[in-house]
């Protein structure tokens, strides 16, 4: 029994939990922000721009009058003299020219409401995301406190197999272990159900779940692998409990060895019945994944042959 024992034990501390249990929200399913962003839009999708122009180089007439206008040689270009509105010349005066600025206004290519909106949605995106984290965290560290439970009855029970032989007459430690030996049984009845139920979620949602795909197929078989451990090692734990309760209360009558005997056997039936039930349908998801890469693969193919 203490080799079993530990060769169980040692099996459910080498375990890994591939799994990914992941939880996620599509920004696409986040409820709008509401109609006081919608009243910014006229405001914020027109653009207004100022733009200076250098003016280093460039002068500008100093001198001009009403009606003055340049003289225009025959080659097209201006003299230095202006023609006043009076029918005389005179002589053009030049300055350097001001600083020159141009400002106009445009509709932005890029609506400035949506890009708001996308930092918006990322903004409350990420903070969900850390509360998932924090989720994961807490149920990883309940799972983990569960786990090191059973082991750490399992372990008690070896304790008390092996120190047993050179106790049994002693009547402190048969009281007190008595106690602890019930303790864990209940225990071990309660955790059970918990894997019980899971392993029935875990088949239940692997039914629902459309199309069959080789990463469903592995992620199921891997969390039904960690609960079906945990099942069996409460179950041990139970039938071990019950074993050390008939010796420390001596209660050798044929009736509750019986009944014991009775209620062990049927949770052992249970566990048998539902592993059969999770290998078959582990198995039908086998083939549907199967079925799946095959058509897609046919349909590629097909694709192919009419590009040709």
């Amino acid at each position: 029994m203490i080799e079993l024992s530990e060769g169980m034990l040692a099996e459910a501390r080498a375990s890994i939990n591939n799994s990914s249990n992941t939880l996620s929200m599509p920004i696409a399913e986040l409820s709008t922000l509401g109609a006081g962003v919608s009243s910014l839009i006229p405001a914020l999708n027109t653009v207004t721009q100022t733009t200076t122009i250098a003016t280093e180089g460039l002068y500008q007439l100093a001198n001009a009058g009403i009606g003055d206008v340049l003289k225009i040689a025959k080659n097209g270009n201006f003299w230095g003299a202006f023609k006043t509105a009076d029918g005389v010349s005179k002589f053009a005066q030049l300055q350097a020219a001001g600083p020159l600025s141009a400002t106009t206004t445009t509709a932005a290519a890029l609506n400035p409401a949506t890009m708001m909106m996308a930092v918006a949605l990322f903004s409350i995106e990420r903070g969900l995301g850390k509360i998932v984290d924090m989720e994961k965290q807490i149920i990883s560290f309940l799972e983990i406190e569960k786990e090191s439970e059973i082991k750490a009855d399992l372990e008690t029970l070896i304790s008390l197999v092996t120190r047993y032989k050179l106790n049994w007459d002693n009547e402190h430690f048969v009281a007190s272990n008595h106690n602890l030996v019930s303790i864990i049984k209940r225990d071990a009845r309660k955790n059970m159900e918990v894997y019980r139920k899971n392993v029935e979620t875990v088949l239940n949602n692997s039914k629902q779940f459309k199309p069959i795909t080789q990463n469903k197929v592995k992620s199921t078989s891997s969390d039904l692998q960690k609960n079906f451990q945990y099942y069996r090692l409460c179950l041990y734990n139970f039938s071990l409990a019950s074993m050390m309760e008939v010796l420390l209360s001596e209660n050798f009558k044929e009736d509750n060895i019986t009944k014991l005997r009775d209620e062990i056997r049927g949770m052992s039936d249970k566990y048998r019945e539902l592993f059969s039930d999770c290998s078959i349908c582990l198995e039908k998801m086998g083939n549907a994944a199967v079925k799946v890469k095959l058509e897609r693969i046919g349909e590629r193919i097909g694709v192919a042959g009419k590009k040709r």
